[in-house]
């Protein structure tokens, strides 16, 4: 038990030290990082999807209209926002502007672009 808890001393002076054995901050951060997306630290956001007053969700409707890979890819992509939410950057998702983020898959020259924003934790 001993040399457990000398190990878990070790590990935690690394991860202190880490910016300055590496001679700058970023390399620390990115061994926290990797810690905390190990552990589950990273929070997941809850998908809501925009509903039209007829019932209908558009979104669906315009995964239907894709070919097969296509929309595969695309919900791909968003179960990776509800598992990574604000933690995806490029190239899955990209920021635009006034709180307004993009999806981004590809498909053989084919962009598909899905728009969304966060309120909270929900995309």
């Amino acid at each position: 038990m001993e040399a457990l808890n000398r190990c878990k001393g070790v590990f935690r002076a690394y991860l202190i030290d880490a910016p300055t054995r590496f001679g700058d901050q970023k390399a620390g951060l990115t061994i926290i990082r990797k810690l905390a997306n190990t552990k589950g630290g990273v929070p997941s956001a809850k998908v809501v999807y925009y509903l039209e007053n007829d019932g209908t969700v558009p979104i669906v409707k315009w995964l239907a209209r894709m070919p097969r890979k296509a929309r595969a890819k695309c919900q791909a992509y968003l179960a990776r926002l509800q598992s990574e939410g604000h933690e995806l950057r490029r190239p899955i998702a990209d920021y635009l502007r006034e709180g307004i983020h993009e999806l981004r898959p590809s498909l053989a020259g084919m962009h598909y672009r899905i728009l969304y924003f966060f309120h909270g934790n929900d995309g």
